[in-house]
């Protein structure tokens, strides 16, 4: 009796015939066209988020500030004030994105930051002087960039090894 180490796993695999390799390609296709759509929507958000970095300091005034329920979310509202070119203009946006937070407590310590009469920097946009913003989102968002390069990653591999 002969003995073979050979198994079922280390057996030749029969090649996939050409509908097998379209079929597969349109499985990692779907891989590759979401981690291109998710990798575009990240890299507009973090190239705005950039951007504001190089915005033009300017001096606003707080006129109000209040805390606005949204369902069961609370967003700090604050008003403030600033001159661009000889023009007074007005905005309430804290940063490029708004952002709720469940709890009243946080929402209130935002508010209690930025009490009225208070005088403080924003950054305006030099493209809209109407719209500037007090405080810039962190650059730490860029890293989950790497989420979506997973999927194009695995969608471009795979179509690749499908047709090698």
């Amino acid at each position: 009796m002969r003995f073979s180490w050979r198994t079922d796993a280390t057996r030749r695999v029969k090649p996939l015939g050409v509908f097998g390799r379209i079929v597969g390609s349109l499985f990692f296709a779907l891989f590759l066209a979401m981690g291109l759509f998710f990798l575009w929507l990240i890299s507009q958000q973090t190239w705005q988020t950039v951007q504001s970095y190089r915005w033009p300091v300017v001096a606003c005034v707080i006129e109000s500030s209040s805390v606005e329920t949204k369902g069961d979310r609370y967003q700090a509202v604050i008003q403030y004030r600033y001159e661009v070119g000889g023009r007074t203009l007005r905005s309430d946006r804290v940063a490029l994105r708004a952002h709720d937070v469940d709890d009243y407590t946080e929402a209130q310590r935002q508010v209690t930051a930025y009490p009225a009469g208070d005088t403080r920097q924003c950054y305006v946009n030099p493209a809209d002087p109407h719209e500037a913003i007090l405080v810039h989102e962190s650059l730490w968002s860029a890293v989950v960039i790497l989420l979506p390069l997973v999927f194009v990653a695995i969608g471009g591999g795979g179509i690749y090894v499908m047709w090698r």
